[in-house]
Parts: C-alpha cells; structure tokens; sequence
C-alpha cells in the first residue's frame, strides 16, 4: 500500500511541474548503452590437448570465473571454496582452481586461479587476470576494440598471486 502511494504521489508531483529539486535545478542524464560486449579468445589446457572459449573483459568482477560447463574437462587442481551472496538472500559457493594452462592471445599464463560458479553464465575474465597482465589498456579504434598488454614471465606471475 506504501508503494503505491508513493507511486501516486510521485506521479502527483511530475504533473504539477514540481522540480525535483529543491533549489529548482533539473539534472538530464542519458544513459549510454555500449554496442559491444568485450569478449576475448582464451586457449584453455584440458586432459586431451587444448580448448578455445570465448571470455568476457569485466573490469568490475574480482575473478576470473567460469561455468561448470566450460572447466568439465580442464586440467585443473581444485584448491577451495568462496562464499557468493548474490541479493534477495541468493548464496553460492565457488571453487577456486588453479589451471595449468591459460593463453590469451599470445600469452600463456601457467597456474591462474579460476573460480567455477553456477552464478556465472558466461567466462568471465576479472581483475585476477588483468592484475597479473599489468599495465594494461583497453580501447577502441577503426579496426575494433583491442585489449594491449605485457605477458609477464613465469615468476612474476607467481609473485602476483
């Protein structure tokens, strides 16, 4: 009942031409919605050679993470658990592993910590990888959006860990 009453009263206000402010200042934002996802092609070691999944660049996740799906027959040693806590009291648990084998592009990284998670839908590819890629950059140009970094070499990728 409060909602609707809220509802009403905000929309109560809108017709009367009332600022939303205070001071009477009005503030437009338009949102801008990005036409591209950032995917990249990562080479993943498996038990029988190799396999090829498309990631998506987040910069906001913490993790590189991944569905059951895509980790089935990765080589992989599984090494813990972490806590999900998603809203309206959803919870998961992920399983951190350490795979053996990870290219992206012509970068292999050996024994990256990826997290499976039955939240994710899609591989996701988070601040544990592009932390251990520093400096990086992501942008756009005429032949499409590109993601530049450094391949560290194999110690400094255990000292970022």
């Amino acid at each position: 009942m409060r909602r609707i009453l809220g509802i009403v009263a905000i929309a109560a206000a809108c017709a009367s031409g009332a600022p939303a402010f205070a001071d009477g200042a009005e503030i437009g934002i338009t949102f801008i919605t990005p036409a591209d996802v950032y995917t990249l092609p990562v080479e993943i070691g498996t038990v029988n050679g190799t396999k090829d999944l498309n990631f998506v660049l987040d910069t906001g996740a913490a993790y590189i993470i991944a569905p059951p799906k895509a980790l089935a027959d990765v080589k992989k040693e599984k090494i813990g658990t972490l806590p999900l806590y998603l809203g309206g009291h959803v919870h998961y648990t992920m399983i951190r592993y350490r795979v053996a084998s990870f290219k992206v592009g012509d970068c292999e990284l050996k024994d990256i910590e990826v997290d499976e998670s039955t939240a994710s839908v899609l591989p996701i590819l988070g601040q544990s990888f592009l932390r251990s890629v520093e400096p990086y950059t992501v942008g756009t140009s005429a032949n499409g959006s590109t993601l530049s970094f450094s391949c560290p070499q194999e110690n400094d990728i255990a000292a970022a860990h």
